[in-house]
């Protein structure tokens, strides 16, 4: 190394001692010290989403902001926002501008999120669902099904702080449900998106136990399952919160989950709560003259007694204990003793011991002159809207006596129903229940939003009526028709690409959710591309790829998905 000079060597302290005071003082010289923010990641996550789905805007900064703004292309988000994240449900494909800045300067990221497809079908078949609020828990319960909603609309529910309001979920699907989540959906304010969790004040609304009897134990395709909500004192309608935008009312959605480990059906429609208001009291009037023999007023009808918020559910258990066997069958003492409920409240109860017989009693005794293997199933229900079953394999050998035959009944379907059998039986498979041989079954055909159009195979003679009895003297294939309830078809349009527009269609037609629009059979609907400048239109895509010019012409005869595709030049 160069060695310094005598008088060099005799100054080098100093001038280290100089250019530390330096540094000290003047820290925008150095990388260091308290300079203006970095945000060294900003990402959306999905990046790209279904229509009507939600993603989560991350980011990270280093520096000390002292303010942070998310805006929005699409204008619903301009405001300050806090924490490291953020949830969105944009319409259309938006970008997202991320701000930091303190009195040494700023700065800005993007992130985009694309909005295009359709949430995939459920695997195995077609699932369906229906969700609304109501101020009762017998309904109406009020939703976005029949098309959009806006300010004034009747189908907003109204509540007052403190009081509580119901959600109900019916759901159908091709799996098990192992879990119903209700959820506030509102954009805006920005990170108002949460999950209502049971007994937690979550954004001023409190999630209560299900009110009607729900089996979320993974055993059940077809569900409903009513909730209370509380809305807690002082909580101000949405418009009174800070950066709530456009928001006028409070939503809620729902997402249901299966044994296959997805989410079926993750954007269902959407209720409308408003807070705020009370009952008005009646003006006060000056009393009538008194009639001496006034008219006895009738006697108001007895309403049923509404399910108590916060109800605990029942458990249900039983034993079964042998008493006797011989030739003439096998005796048993069944006991619902051991049943119980967290609240105290009496029970009641119900016996299926899947032979065909049944009871209504806490203890009850029967006996099984035939012998092979009964599926006996207790419900306890609490009087307030709890219940709980609980089931159990019996097999029961009779001395002397023969082996039982038994055969098979396979029942399949078109359409959307499904198909109920009593007793139960046997489980041999998809769609096949073994019963024993002279057994008599009854199945009921349940309409999901269509219409029972007959029965096949060995219940032909039935016809179109509802219930079909069987004899199980051999093998029975059974089949049951379902038709659609009225003859409609879907339109779904999205928009994909890295520019911002919208797709007019003429007709309207009756809106079905986010980008979805019904129509009737065979009615021909125009589309036609709106790019927002500087976005230009880039083609279609799905039902309307390979047409060349910009406006595209279907006819509804099924239901159809489009896609519009929007660049930046």
């Amino acid at each position: 190394m160069r060695q310094l000079k005598p008088a060099l060597r005799r100054f080098w302290p100093l001038t280290l001692g100089v250019l530390a005071l330096l540094l000290t003082a003047c820290p925008g010289i150095s990388g260091g010290g308290n300079g203006a923010p970095v945000i060294t990641s900003f990402t959306a996550t999905p990046s790209t989403i279904a229509a009507g789905g939600s993603a989560q805007l991350n980011w990270t900064i280093t520096g000390s902001p002292t303010n942070l703004t998310l805006s929005s292309s699409d204008g619903t988000l301009d405001g300050s926002v806090s924490g490291t994240t953020a949830t969105v449900t944009p319409t259309v494909t938006t970008t997202y501008t991320l701000t930091a800045s303190n009195s040494s300067g700023s700065d800005t990221e993007t992130a985009t999120v694309t909005v295009g497809g359709t949430v995939p079908p459920p695997p195995g078949g077609n699932a369906t669902l229906s969700f609304g609020v109501s101020n009762s828990p017998t309904g109406p319960f009020q939703s976005d099904e029949g098309g959009g909603i806006t300010p004034g609309d009747p189908r907003i529910v109204n509540v007052a702080a403190g009081d509580t309001f119901y959600a109900s979920v019916t759901y159908s699907g091709p799996a098990p449900v192992t879990g119903i989540t209700i959820y506030l959906a509102n954009s805006s304010p920005v990170g108002f998106t949460a999950d209502l969790v049971q007994d937690t004040d979550v954004n001023g609304f409190t999630l209560g136990s299900e009110t009607s009897g729900c089996a979320l134990d993974g055993t059940q395709t077809s569900v409903t399952c009513i909730y209370p909500i509380t809305v807690a004192a002082g909580t101000p309608n949405i418009t009174s919160l800070p950066g709530a935008n456009n928001e006028f009312a409070y939503v809620l959605r729902t997402r249901i989950t299966d044994t296959s480990g997805g989410e079926p059906y993750n954007q269902p429609p959407r209720g409308y709560v408003t807070v705020g208001g009370s009952t008005t009291p009646p003006p006060t009037n000056p009393p009538p003259p008194t009639n001496p023999n006034p008219p006895t007023p009738p006697t108001p009808p007895t309403l049923p007694t509404p399910p108590t918020p916060g109800n605990n559910d029942p458990v249900a258990a039983f034993t079964s204990t042998q008493t006797a066997s011989g030739t003439a069958g096998v005796s048993y003492k069944f006991s619902a003793a051991s049943s119980s409920d967290p609240d105290g409240d009496k029970l009641s109860y119900s016996w299926d011991f899947g032979d065909g017989s049944s009871a209504k009693t806490r203890d009850f005794a029967k006996t099984y002159t035939v012998g092979g293997d009964y599926e006996v199933e207790l419900t306890v229900e609490d009087g307030n809207g709890g219940s709980d079953t609980e089931t159990k394999m019996l097999s029961v050998t009779v001395p002397g006596g023969p082996t039982p035959l038994t055969y098979d009944l396979k029942v399949s379907q078109t359409g959307n129903g499904n198909v109920k059998a009593s007793p139960k039986g046997t489980n041999c498979g998809e769609a096949c229940t073994t019963y024993d041989a002279g057994e008599e079954v009854t199945l009921t055909a349940v309409e999901i939003n269509s219409t029972f159009a007959g029965w096949g195979g060995a219940c032909s003679a039935a016809g179109t009526a509802k219930i079909c009895k069987l004899t199980i003297d051999g093998p029975k294939n059974v089949t049951a028709t379902f038709t659609s309830a009225s003859a409609t078809y879907k339109l779904t349009v999205a928009q994909e690409g890295s520019g911002n527009g919208n797709v007019s269609a003429s007709p309207k037609g009756e809106s079905c959710g986010v980008a979805c629009t019904v129509y009737p059979a065979a009615t021909k609907v125009t589309l036609k591309p709106k790019p927002i400048k500087p976005s230009l239109f880039g083609g279609w895509g799905g039902a309307c790829s390979g047409s060349i010019t910009e406006t595209c012409t279907l006819t509804m005869d099924g239901n159809k998905e489009v896609v519009a595709d929007f660049i930046n030049p």
